[in-house]
């Protein structure tokens, strides 16, 4: 049965038709895959859970406002530890409910009594004193702040530059989630986030469905022709007509018609910064 072998070297390196790249930190991936998408078509890259996360959040929102179909993967905590009440690693370890005002105030307090803590301390280490008390007005262990730990902050984060956002926590449903994030890729032309947790990365998987993407929406009619005709009116009446190529040729698929206009028309052609991986 296939399986999910996030991270898992073996595999990937024996992928012949797969050549890994390996970046670090995990902003230059993100930015590579960028670049690769814009060559290729599209693109994929695997990052840890938040601390790659992070890192390459910027790059993911500049694909999403030039329309990249990059596939962003990453790995996610246990999905056993979603329940319960601990700080994880490769956390941000924020907790949401419960808080209010005096989760505020508790806030507040805890900074107050670290500053106090850390000058205390630097008095320390310049005067050679002895180790000084603790601030009497706030015993150490005041909590935080109230509330459960949040586990969805890089999805929060993520979801408003993706088309679609897919967290993998059961191997039945991988393929079917899987293939629908690629689908939504290939066809919004954007980045997807696929995060899948770290206990079933190689759990096997049911086989995947034959791979299938949904036929192109054909262009209204009138409106294509409306378009043509005021392109051509304005065409007729410039005095040096150029064509400007712009990057949403490449979001059309449509580089192939625009060198035969260009060829066809036999005027000067520019192209915009953003399109320049195809001309």
């Amino acid at each position: 049965m296939p399986r999910l072998p996030l991270f898992t070297k073996n595999v990937i390196y024996q992928n012949a038709q797969l050549p890994p790249s390996v970046f670090l930190p995990s902003c230059h991936p993100s930015y590579a895959a960028d670049g690769c998408a814009r060559k290729k078509g599209v693109s994929a890259m695997c990052v840890t859970y938040t601390v790659g996360g992070l890192s390459a959040v910027n790059a993911v929102a500049g694909a999403y406002s030039d329309d990249l179909p990059l596939i962003f993967i990453s790995g996610a905590p246990n999905s056993n530890d979603h329940a319960s009440d601990r700080i994880l690693h490769h956390t941000i370890g924020k907790r949401r409910g419960g808080g209010g005002k005096e989760g505020g105030n508790a806030r507040k307090r805890f900074l107050i009594y670290s500053y106090q803590l850390l000058f205390q301390r630097s008095l320390l280490c310049f005067n050679h004193s002895s180790q000084p008390s603790l601030p009497p007005s706030l015993p150490p262990s005041l909590p935080f702040s109230k509330g459960k730990i949040y586990r969805r902050q890089q999805i929060d984060m993520f979801s408003h530059v993706v088309a679609e956002v897919v967290e993998v926590r059961s191997p039945s449903q991988a393929a079917r989630q899987i293939d629908h994030a690629i689908v939504t890729a290939l066809t919004q032309k954007k980045p997807v986030y696929i995060e899948i947790a770290c206990n079933i990365a190689e759990e096997p998987i049911s086989l995947p469905i034959p791979f299938q993407i949904p036929p192109k929406k054909l262009s209204n009619t009138a409106s294509l022709r409306a378009a043509v005709k005021s392109t051509l009116t304005q065409w007729k009446n410039a005095a040096k007509p150029v064509i400007v190529i712009g990057v949403k040729v490449r979001m059309a698929e449509a580089f192939d018609a625009v060198i035969q206009l260009a060829d066809a028309a036999g005027c000067a052609v520019a192209t915009m910064p953003d399109a320049k991986v195809r001309y």
